[in-house]
């Protein structure tokens, strides 16, 4: 009997603890990207591109005669870029430009992002080691946009909203794709995500340059350290 009882509050010991580990894991929000990998119909951006599918090009609201981000690869090696995607089929190019202007794109939110709260997030990222393109001063004239570039995580509460700066990776030297990691700690609640393209924090001036991005993660709430 006494060996009965002793298996009885071991049993109970263990199962009280899953539902702990449960009732806390639930308690962590999850939010999931509408398209994370970027998948659409591989195009450049031009000003009659529709949005990306699950995205909003911030672009021509910030920057009116730039053109959007483009959808890579595109067959026959468009602007000499032989890049493959590193999660299905295609993935996103975003420039930074000699003028200043870049490029960027936006989402709302499945679930809010919580003042004070800290998230988990990543993204693969590389960058080509050609990407010819025309440019604003001569659009017959090909530059090659190959200066590193960094990416830019924003929170905000409508579509392209810079509200807050939530994440910033180093300049994407590297032509394979690498996971770069961030912890998101707002310090509003935020409805809307907005990745970008920008200048080096080094750097003196615009340029020309871009980043490649694929396989977004989910956004997981995770211990603020």
């Amino acid at each position: 009997m006494k060996t009965r009882n002793l298996i009885f509050q071991f049993l109970f010991c263990v199962t009280g603890m899953q539902l702990l580990i449960a009732h806390t894991l639930s308690g962590q929000d999850t939010i999931y990207l509408d398209n994370p990998s970027f998948e659409d119909i591989p195009r450049a951006g031009t000003a009659y591109t529709p949005s990306i599918v699950g995205w909003n090009d911030c672009g021509h609201a910030l920057f009116p005669g730039e053109t959007p981000p483009d959808i890579h690869p595109v067959p026959a090696h468009a602007w000499d870029v032989s890049m493959q995607s590193f999660d299905g089929k295609t993935y996103l190019g975003l420039v930074v430009r000699y003028n200043g202007t870049y490029e960027s794109v936006s989402q709302k939110l499945t679930q809010v992002l919580k003042k004070d709260k800290c998230y988990s997030f990543s993204a693969f990222l590389a960058r080509s080691d050609s990407y010819r393109s025309g440019t604003m001063r001569s659009n017959a004239k090909l530059e090659n946009f190959i200066s590193p570039a960094v990416l830019r995580i924003w929170g905000g509460n409508k579509s392209c909203d810079l509200a807050e700066l939530l994440g910033q990776s180093y300049p994407v030297d590297h032509a394979n794709w690498k996971e770069y990691n961030f912890v998101l700690w707002p310090k509003e609640d935020y409805s809307f995500i907005t990745i970008a393209a920008y200048f080096a924090d080094d750097a003196d001036a615009g340029y020309n340059g871009h980043v490649m991005v694929d396989n977004l993660s989910q956004i997981t709430e995770m211990e603020c350290k």
